[in-house]
């Protein structure tokens, strides 16, 4: 019965949310015989495969919000990354049907008006510009509290999350990689454009290998208004990105032309060959006085297949002197053609989401981490502590969020400062189970899990897990639970081979499922690697291939067992002999 009772609940709020018109919420129930299924968990599994709802949208009713799937005229679809200014989601125009990107300003920058000038920059910059190696941006709108820009939507990695996963770039491939944003390059410098932000992490590749460039924020245009106010906004500091920021634009950010995005594409182009950037140092003002006056190692020797041609070219491209560069992209593009290859690119974009928003979850919390540190350092003066904490917070997103309390329609315009990875939590996916119509095995997660949002009304079987090592039981004792060494995990391992964020595990109903957060060891069930899997009572569990724990129910909690002298002389004797070991191994 309460697991018939978690269903309805999940289908009220299913109807509640709008996600679906009224027709198609009452044949999604039909068809899907959503009704009988054993559990809410169940019937969001079945709807994300079949693609009738989003990871986003289905973790967020399981958690029983039902409002925020919208802003504006648009639905919100998936989290699809973090950047400067904010979250940025796809999402459904509801007018035209298309598939969009939406950039919103996280509520701190909505007051920042550095931030509100870079996001009306982009605009005018995407209305001039019309190429396909440039990602278009459509409009800028304000809703409500809410600021958020809608560009062109691209199922793409960029060239830095493709360097993490294959490693320094074949030469052909990476001189295809540069022509084409060359080209894009070519068209906005012919229309008083120039980007002073080029880099790996700013051009896109989608799967059939065609790249574009993201993000004209920083733009430089001819028109002197923006210009001086931009100057005024950020000031004459450097503007850019320390690892492929060109000598001039170091020394001036508003004293470049055309050639100093060319400088930027070298030195993308050197870390796409090398799989490094050109001045690997600790600290920003290293790193730029080493453009302003060092010579970085030369990509020959780095890449000894690499052909004279492309080594002439990336030195040329790198020159401190703007007048012994390229003079054009077009250049560029000529000089590398020859030897450019277009190759598709293979990649399972569902986890690429899912490592994205891993790296946010781990970004945000190093900074909640450093306002509490902030905080207490500042504690003898409630001012300072006020001012300290504002500058700390400046980058900790915004995310789609309910409206208002008691609202029973969604508040199309609702943004709040909750954190989307609160609803959001990354884990390992596979693109198999997204893909396929058919169940999927026992235990596997359709999308990514997370943290219901009340832990102390939700059904759930409450278990323990012992370990093999002795000590007291560890209870489960919320139907969600992350383990790991972090500090702000539920359950603290701190033991060899276990990761930061480990694995998860959720009770639905009264089934335990154990899944891998992506961890550097992994976890085993009875011996064998798994990385989403129901568990049983009395099941083994190793954590980083070490730690050993068995999960037992509440009706096999374990009793304490009664202690001996001869126990404790056998363990002391185990103690030492595996002491005596450990010290030997790290003497040889």
């Amino acid at each position: 019965m309460a697991s018939q009772l978690l269903t309805n609940s999940f289908l009220e709020l299913l109807e509640k949310s709008e996600l679906l018109p009224p027709a198609q919420f009452n044949a999604v129930v039909r068809k899907f015989k959503l009704q009988e299924m054993p559990s809410g968990f169940e019937a969001a599994k079945t709807l994300v495969l079949n693609g009738v709802l989003s990871r986003f949208q289905a973790d967020r009713l399981m958690q029983g919000r039902y409002r925020g799937f919208f802003i504006g005229n648009f639905k919100v679809l998936e989290i699809l990354g973090v950047g400067g200014m904010g979250w940025v989601y796809t999402a459904e125009d509801l007018q035209s049907g298309r598939i969009v990107a939406l950039k919103v300003l996280s509520e701190h920058h909505q007051h920042i008006v550095d931030m509100q000038a870079r996001m009306k920059l982009e605009v005018r910059a995407g209305q001039k510009l019309d190429h396909p190696n440039i990602v278009h941006a459509y409009k800028a709108e304000h809703t409500g509290d809410v600021d958020f820009l809608v560009t062109e939507y691209v199922e793409g990695i960029n060239l830095q999350e493709w360097s993490d996963l294959a490693g320094p770039t074949p030469f052909p491939q990476a001189c295809d990689f540069i022509c084409q944003a060359a080209a894009g390059l070519q068209h906005a410098h012919s229309n008083g454009l120039v980007h002073r932000d080029i880099k790996p992490s700013n051009l896109i590749v989608d799967k059939s290998g065609a790249v574009k460039i993201l993000d004209f924020g920083l733009a430089l245009t001819r028109n002197d208004e923006d210009e001086f106010s931009l100057a005024m906004i950020f000031g004459h500091d450097c503007l850019g990105t320390d690892d492929f920021i060109p000598p001039e634009q170091a020394r001036e950010s508003y004293a470049v032309d055309s050639r100093a995005d060319l400088y930027s594409l070298g030195c993308t182009l050197y870390f796409l060959l090398s799989g490094r950037v050109p001045f690997p140092l600790k600290t920003t003002p290293e790193k730029l006085r080493a453009h302003l006056s060092k010579t970085p190692q030369p990509i020959g020797e780095l890449v000894p297949s690499l052909p004279e041609p492309v080594i002439a070219a990336v030195e040329k491209l790198m020159a401190k002197d703007p007048g012994e560069r390229f003079q054009s992209a077009a250049e560029v593009k000529a000089a590398l053609e020859p030897f450019a290859e277009r190759k598709l690119i293979p990649f399972d974009f569902p986890a690429i989401l899912v490592e994205r928003c891993k790296d946010a979850q781990r970004r945000v919390s190093a900074l909640k981490q450093r306002r509490r540190k902030i905080a207490e350092a500042s504690s003898s003066s409630s001012m300072a502590r006020r001012m300290m904490l504002d500058s700390s917070n400046q980058h900790l997103q915004a995310g789609v969020d309910t409206g208002v309390p008691g609202e029973t329609r969604p508040r199309r315009s609702a943004v709040s400062l909750v954190n989307p990875l609160d609803s959001y939590t990354a884990s390992k996916i596979s693109s198999n189970d997204m893909k396929a119509k058919s169940r999927p095995q026992q235990g596997t997660q359709p999308f990514p899990t997370s943290k219901p949002q009340s832990t102390t009304s939700a059904t759930f079987a409450p278990a323990y897990l012992t370990s093999q090592a002795g000590g007291r039981p560890i209870k489960l004792y919320q139907p969600y639970l992350v383990v790991g060494r972090d500090e702000g995990c539920d359950i603290s391992i701190d033991g060899a081979g276990v990761s930061g964020r480990h694995c998860e595990f959720r009770c639905d109903g009264q089934q335990w499922t154990v899944t891998d957060l992506g961890s550097k060891n992994g976890i085993q069930i009875n011996g064998q690697s798994v990385q989403s899997h129901a568990i049983q009572s009395g099941d083994e569990l190793t954590f980083g291939k070490l730690q050993r724990f068995r999960f037992m129910t509440t009706a096999q909690q374990p009793q304490p067992a009664r202690i001996t002298w001869p126990a404790i002389v056998a363990s002391l004797a185990v103690g030492a002999a595996a002491a005596t070991a450990w010290w030997w191994f790290l003497a040889r």
